[in-house]
Protein backbone atom coordinates (compact mmCIF):
# COMPACT_ATOMS: atom_id res chain seq x y z
CA UNK A 1 0.00 0.00 0.00
CA UNK A 2 2.91 2.49 0.74
CA UNK A 3 4.34 1.72 -2.83
CA UNK A 4 1.40 2.12 -4.38
CA UNK A 5 0.81 5.81 -2.54
CA UNK A 6 4.72 6.60 -3.48
CA UNK A 7 4.24 5.86 -6.78
CA UNK A 8 0.86 8.24 -7.24
CA UNK A 9 2.46 11.12 -5.38
CA UNK A 10 5.47 10.82 -7.35
CA UNK A 11 2.94 10.51 -10.56
CA UNK A 12 1.07 13.75 -9.83
CA UNK A 13 4.42 15.64 -9.11
CA UNK A 14 5.42 14.68 -11.87
CA UNK A 15 1.76 15.97 -13.77
CA UNK A 16 2.87 19.65 -12.45
CA UNK A 17 6.18 19.95 -13.24
CA UNK A 18 5.25 19.71 -16.41
CA UNK A 19 2.44 21.37 -18.84
CA UNK A 20 -0.20 19.54 -20.19
CA UNK A 21 0.69 20.68 -23.84
CA UNK A 22 4.25 19.57 -23.16
CA UNK A 23 2.56 16.56 -22.39
CA UNK A 24 0.47 16.08 -25.26
CA UNK A 25 2.25 17.37 -28.07
CA UNK A 26 5.27 18.61 -27.38
CA UNK A 27 7.20 21.94 -27.69
CA UNK A 28 8.50 20.72 -31.44
CA UNK A 29 5.94 20.33 -33.96
CA UNK A 30 6.42 18.14 -37.48
CA UNK A 31 6.28 19.55 -41.06
CA UNK A 32 6.32 18.01 -44.44
CA UNK A 33 7.90 20.20 -47.42
CA UNK A 34 7.28 19.33 -50.43
CA UNK A 35 6.90 20.91 -54.34
CA UNK A 36 5.86 19.93 -57.87
CA UNK A 37 8.56 19.28 -59.36
CA UNK A 38 9.93 17.49 -56.64
CA UNK A 39 13.97 18.71 -55.49
CA UNK A 40 12.96 21.98 -54.72
CA UNK A 41 15.64 23.62 -52.42
CA UNK A 42 13.91 25.09 -49.50
CA UNK A 43 15.44 27.12 -46.73
CA UNK A 44 13.46 28.15 -43.33
CA UNK A 45 13.72 31.27 -41.28
CA UNK A 46 12.33 32.29 -38.02
CA UNK A 47 10.64 35.07 -37.12
CA UNK A 48 14.53 36.10 -35.75
CA UNK A 49 15.78 35.92 -38.86
CA UNK A 50 18.07 32.68 -38.65
CA UNK A 51 17.97 30.45 -41.20
CA UNK A 52 16.99 26.54 -39.39
CA UNK A 53 16.91 24.40 -41.48
CA UNK A 54 17.63 23.90 -45.20
CA UNK A 55 17.46 21.00 -48.08
CA UNK A 56 15.54 19.69 -50.96
CA UNK A 57 11.93 18.42 -51.24
CA UNK A 58 10.29 16.22 -50.33
CA UNK A 59 11.67 16.31 -46.38
CA UNK A 60 10.10 16.37 -43.20
CA UNK A 61 11.47 19.06 -40.87
CA UNK A 62 10.91 19.38 -36.54
CA UNK A 63 9.99 23.20 -35.66
CA UNK A 64 9.86 24.47 -32.54
CA UNK A 65 6.21 25.72 -31.83
CA UNK A 66 7.42 28.94 -30.08
CA UNK A 67 8.24 30.84 -33.39
CA UNK A 68 6.75 31.50 -36.50
CA UNK A 69 8.69 30.72 -39.98
CA UNK A 70 8.76 31.74 -43.47
CA UNK A 71 9.57 29.10 -46.11
CA UNK A 72 11.32 29.73 -48.79
CA UNK A 73 11.17 27.60 -51.76
CA UNK A 74 13.18 27.40 -54.90
CA UNK A 75 13.50 25.40 -58.26
CA UNK A 76 15.46 25.64 -61.05
CA UNK A 77 13.12 27.88 -64.49
CA UNK A 78 10.62 28.78 -61.41
CA UNK A 79 9.91 31.64 -59.46
CA UNK A 80 11.12 31.91 -55.70
CA UNK A 81 8.31 30.64 -53.27
CA UNK A 82 7.70 32.15 -49.74
CA UNK A 83 5.31 30.61 -47.81
CA UNK A 84 4.70 31.72 -44.04
CA UNK A 85 4.31 29.27 -41.03
CA UNK A 86 2.56 30.92 -38.27
CA UNK A 87 2.25 30.19 -34.44
CA UNK A 88 -1.39 29.86 -33.39
CA UNK A 89 -2.35 29.22 -29.51
CA UNK A 90 -3.34 25.61 -29.27
CA UNK A 91 -6.35 24.84 -26.93
CA UNK A 92 -3.91 21.76 -25.37
CA UNK A 93 -2.86 24.70 -23.19
CA UNK A 94 -6.55 24.85 -21.85
CA UNK A 95 -6.05 21.62 -19.93
CA UNK A 96 -3.73 23.13 -17.25
CA UNK A 97 -6.43 24.36 -16.29
CA UNK A 98 -7.64 20.99 -15.15
CA UNK A 99 -4.21 19.39 -15.09
CA UNK A 100 -1.19 21.37 -15.08
CA UNK A 101 -1.86 24.06 -12.24
CA UNK A 102 -0.31 27.56 -12.63
CA UNK A 103 2.77 25.89 -13.19
CA UNK A 104 1.71 23.79 -15.79
CA UNK A 105 0.45 27.13 -17.71
CA UNK A 106 3.60 28.94 -17.16
CA UNK A 107 6.00 25.93 -18.21
CA UNK A 108 3.96 25.63 -21.38
CA UNK A 109 4.01 29.55 -22.23
CA UNK A 110 8.16 29.59 -21.78
CA UNK A 111 8.97 26.66 -23.80
CA UNK A 112 6.10 27.26 -26.53
CA UNK A 113 4.28 24.03 -26.06
CA UNK A 114 1.39 26.76 -25.74
CA UNK A 115 1.24 27.06 -29.59
CA UNK A 116 0.87 25.14 -32.85
CA UNK A 117 2.08 25.96 -36.03
CA UNK A 118 -0.36 26.84 -38.66
CA UNK A 119 -0.26 23.34 -40.96
CA UNK A 120 1.73 20.20 -40.78
CA UNK A 121 2.46 20.13 -44.49
CA UNK A 122 4.09 22.74 -46.99
CA UNK A 123 3.24 21.64 -50.49
CA UNK A 124 4.14 24.25 -53.29
CA UNK A 125 3.18 23.82 -56.92
CA UNK A 126 5.81 25.77 -58.88
CA UNK A 127 3.77 24.90 -62.44
CA UNK A 128 0.23 26.22 -60.96
CA UNK A 129 1.85 28.63 -58.50
CA UNK A 130 0.30 26.89 -55.77
CA UNK A 131 0.27 26.69 -51.97
CA UNK A 132 -1.48 23.07 -51.20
Amino acid sequence: MKKVMILMLVGLVGMFLTGCASIMHGTKQNVKIDSNPAGAAYKIINSDGEVVEKGFAPSNVKLSRKKSYEVVMVSKGYNEAKISLDKKFSAMYLGNILIGGPLGLIIDASNGAMYKLSTDSVYYDFITNEIK
